[in-house]
């Protein structure tokens, strides 16, 4: 196999090598992490439906954060894996802000709201809002929790007091309850 191949370990060594130099302050090491990690990053953010845009303010965002502070990472996992779990947490944290701006901006004055007929107007949030309080309320919890405020499955089991795959179902059959009643 050729050094550095797809060898987990070698890769994993490689990539805490990165660490330590990277807490000497070495700028280059910051640079090598990110030619080897961010194509994967932004892969997966994207995939998790964020835009080209919100992709790079994240990358951004996590990259920042590591050269702040890479003795952050304990060494329980491969840093990859630590590099997604930071960049999951700052996406979260932009869509729970772009959710809450956007709810401010749905309380403002009603003159101030798209006309109902409007494409893309609030109409089909009203719809939206009325179908998410058709459902039980275990099902509005656990939809409400994951996919509007963004929450982990994790998150929201710790919230809710219930399973993780208690609140995996709950949230699947919501969304199913839901693309029915929209359709």
């Amino acid at each position: 196999m050729p050094i550095g191949g797809n060898n987990p370990d070698v890769k994993s060594s490689r990539d805490r090598r990165l660490l330590q130099r990277l807490a000497g302050g070495d700028p280059d090491a910051l640079r090598a992490l990110y030619d080897l990690h961010a194509r994967l990053l932004a892969f997966r953010l994207r995939r998790d439906g964020a835009s080209v845009e919100e992709t790079e303010e994240v990358l951004q965002e996590t990259f920042l954060d590591v050269w702040r502070s890479p003795g952050s990472f304990r060494g329980e996992s491969a840093v990859a894996g630590w590099l997604w779990g930071i960049a999951s947490r700052k996406y979260r944290m932009l869509v729970r802000s772009e959710v809450r701006m956007r709810h401010r901006e749905l309380k403002a004055s009603p003159d101030d709201l798209p006309r109902p007929f409007e494409e893309g107007g609030w109409a089909v949030s009203i719809d939206a809002s009325d179908a998410i309080g058709r459902l039980s309320q275990d099902l509005q919890d656990a939809f409400r929790a994951v996919a509007i405020e963004g929450m982990t499955v994790e998150e929201a089991s710790d919230r809710l007091g219930v399973p993780v795959g208690t609140v995996k179902s709950r949230v699947h059959r919501a969304r199913l309850a839901l693309r029915k009643e929209m359709l």
